[in-house]
């Protein structure tokens, strides 16, 4: 049974070993003596034979391939012909090629391809690609990588690398889980002469590149090799350790024809170790000198990254089972980090502004390879506000040593989850992610050349008195909402208000007059706390709602819900209907409102007491549910005038959602999340300065993972690991004085 094959493969694995390979500080390759040897060979077109546990070889006219012993798992039939490739990348060949295909992916040891080619010691340029076939009748092709070799007394001599990647040679080894349609079955190289590249080796790579990108300057070779070199010294500066882990020098190709693609590495069969980096032959033209070097580092710390993803290249490539892991980091990571290669903090990428529209995507939730390079062409951002939160480029690197430590779990391997270990929680990153994008959505994240994002949806009172404004967020997604006044107001009592009890929703609230900024933030909203504002024409109000959930596989979307109008006699309950009988009792420097189905009726939908007789300051406020008329909200107030409490319940009474406590200057103090009456989620408790005090999860209404105590500084003091309520690891005495009694 052999391991998944990559969808996107190299024709690296040909690059292991040139023999007699020896490259000049530039090298000629207008050599076509093979192309004419190719051209003029005749019939037989194939030869085939099965190569066993002792090896074999095959001939067909000067070309010839050696398989040594133990070169496969068992008896494989392999071929040798010649082909015709298509013309790719502008590497058109002008005769035959010879394609070898072998019906097993996996190659034990190396074998020599050899083509009898005659004449003078010379260097000859050859294109290599590789082909992958699976069990589903689908097939993978690279882009074809350029070699260039050696000729010694006539002889070209290639090395096949071993596959890097082989299973156990025991089948039952193989894991149960892979999919048959997944399994590589055949694997075919081909390979042609060409002409028109040339060949330039710095300390670390070995470019080669069509000699017509001379005919714009001849200093283009030497300004990609440069950065290159650039892009080494900044990595390793930053602490990743690739410099025992590639095959030197690194290989380069720049090519034509790759169409809008700037670049791009190719994984090969062979392993991670031999990578190579394409770059498209149109950034070498006067004014794209800048994007030529941040693609050259672009692309080079894709190669560095890969090392560091804990899968293997196979998984990594492999489209038939297309996951996003590290996918949308990857290219966060990668056009990122285009800026420190150009020295410019100010520099934005381009990939980055044509995909700010992704905001409102949640970051796991790409459901095609495209659509999740876009997600981290637009997250790169949230990684550039990132780093300058952590203060250092070695968080960059920290991330991706998270993501090497990654283990498949009950979770799986993801981006998000790395990101989360990194900066040390689901709440510190979403605490994150919440000022980020609130920033975005303002244009207040003080990063120049940034726009002005368009929002999601918004609301005139010209077209509707009131309204209610609904959408559903993914985690690690974001909307902006605009409610713009743009007529004359009759009634300029308005009220803002959250219409669904916001588990893991952040509400934003900000005042302008024009849709380009800039904004002023008025407070966050909260469930059963709307805020009442006197509008007038020419007033613009902006919510950023954000997603914050946390919990794996960070899919689950969540519906946020805003109501606008003027103010009804219950705004703090928006969904009491407008026929419900109201009543009014005043007492002694104080007030009771309520609404009910009819006067008289023993059923409430809402019921506020007030600290005054005028019925302005809430003390205490009860919502029910209009279907059941069982308590869907309880929250009661400070005096001075802040939310004290907020209690929400599902349509049997049962507690659900996020159940919250302030202290009185507005700061957090309490929060625990149910799930239908059972714990589930967060739990926390801070002081009144916003430090933690604890920390604790909860799945089933038991504690499961890490419980924390902090001192007063905010670093923790005690930590007790539970599963379902038993204690895993952690001081007994201590965990159960803290953590016993909950």
């Amino acid at each position: 049974m052999h391991r998944l094959s990559a969808i996107v493969l190299t024709g690296a694995l040909l690059l292991a070993a040139l023999l007699a390979f020896a490259p000049a500080a530039t090298a000629a390759t207008d050599d076509d003596s093979l192309l004419l040897v190719l051209a003029g060979l005749h019939p037989p077109q194939s030869t085939s034979a099965t190569i066993g546990a002792s090896g074999g070889s095959l001939k067909l006219g000067p070309g010839s391939v050696t398989f040594p012993a133990a070169a496969f798992d068992a008896p494989t039939a392999v071929t040798l012909r010649q082909t015709t490739p298509e013309a790719t990348y502008g590497l058109t060949p002008s005769g035959k090629a010879y394609t070898l295909d072998m019906d097993d992916a996996c190659l034990r040891q190396p074998a020599n391809l050899q083509l009898r080619l005659g004449g003078p010691d010379r260097q000859v340029a050859v294109a290599l690609s590789e082909t992958v076939s699976f069990a589903a009748d689908s097939q993978s092709a690279n882009l074809p990588e350029i070699q260039v070799g050696t000729v010694s007394g006539g002889l070209l001599t290639l090395t096949l690398p071993e596959s890097a990647e082989c299973p156990a040679a025991s089948a039952a080894a193989a894991p149960a889980s892979l999919a048959p349609a997944a399994v590589a079955t055949k694997r075919a190289i081909t390979f042609w002469a060409i002409s028109g590249f040339r060949a330039e080796v710095s300390a670390h790579f070995y470019l080669v590149y069509p000699i017509g990108i001379l005919g714009e300057s001849e200093d283009y070779p030497q300004l990609v090799l440069d950065a290159a070199e650039e892009a080494y010294t900044k990595l390793c500066a930053m602490g990743f350790d690739f410099a025992s882990r590639f095959s030197w020098p690194f290989r380069i190709n720049i090519l034509t024809g790759l169409g809008e693609r700037d670049g791009e590495t190719e994984l090969p069969l062979s392993g991670k170790r031999y990578q190579s980096v394409n770059i498209n032959a149109a950034l070498c033209v006067p004014g794209k000198e800048k994007l030529l070097k941040a693609t050259v580092g672009h692309e080079f710390f894709h190669a560095v990254q890969n090392l560091y993803d804990p899968r293997s290249a196979l998984a990594i490539r492999n489209t038939l089972l297309f996951s996003p892991h590290f996918l949308w980091l990857a290219e966060a990571s990668s056009t990122w980090f285009e800026s420190p290669m150009l020295d410019d903090p100010a520099y934005v990428p381009s990939v980055f502004l044509t995909n700010t529209e992704m905001a409102s995507r949640g970051l796991e939730t790409g459901t095609d390879r495209t659509e999740m390079q876009n997600i981290g062409y637009w997250a790169s951002g949230f990684l550039r506000f990132l780093r300058q939160d952590q203060g250092s480029d070695a968080f960059v690197f920290n991330l991706w040593t998270t993501v090497r430590n990654q283990v498949a779990g009950t979770s799986g391997y993801s981006d998000l989850r790395a990101l989360i270990d990194t900066v040390g929680s689901g709440m510190a990153l979403g605490g994150k992610w919440t000022t980020f994008a609130t920033r975005f959505h303002t244009q207040s994240t003080g990063y120049s050349g940034w726009p002005m994002p368009p929002s999601d949806r918004t609301w005139y009172n010209a077209s509707l008195a009131s309204a209610d404004i609904a959408s559903d967020l993914a985690p690690y997604s974001a909307r902006k909402l605009l409610f713009v006044f743009n007529t004359a107001v009759t009634s300029p009592d308005y009220a803002i208000s959250v219409l669904t009890p916001p588990a893991n929703l952040n509400y934003a609230l900000y005042k302008g007059s024009d849709v380009a900024g800039p904004f002023t933030f008025l407070g966050n909203l909260r469930f059963g706390y709307p805020q009442s504002f006197t509008a007038a024409l020419g007033d613009i109000y902006l919510v950023s709602v954000t997603n914050t959930d946390s919990t794996a596989p960070y899919t689950a979307t969540e519906q946020a819900a805003v109501h606008i109008g003027p103010q009804e006699s219950c705004a703090y309950c928006p969904d009491v209907p407008a026929t419900a009988a109201y009543a009014m009792t005043v007492y002694a420097g104080s007030a009771y409102k309520y609404w009910r189905p009819s006067a008289g009726s023993s059923n409430y939908y809402a019921s506020i007491n007030y600290y005054d007789a005028a019925g302005t300051q809430p003390k205490d406020l009860v919502c029910n549910w209009p279907s059941t008329f069982n308590m869907r909200l309880h929250s009661t107030y400070y005096q001075s005038g802040g939310q004290e409490y907020l209690l929400s319940y599902d349509t049997t009474g049962s507690g659900h959602g996020t159940h919250y406590w302030y202290y009185e200057n507005g700061a957090l103090w309490y929060e625990m999340q149910y799930n239908h009456g059972q714990k589930a989620g967060v739990w926390l408790v801070n002081h009144s300065d916003g430090q933690p005090a604890y920390r604790g999860t909860y799945a089933g209404d038991k504690k499961n993972g890490a419980f924390v105590k902090y001192d007063t500084a905010g670093n923790p003091a005690l930590t007790c690991v539970y599963a379902d309520d038993l204690l895993q690891s952690g001081p007994t005495d201590a965990c159960w004085q803290e953590f016993g009694s909950l």
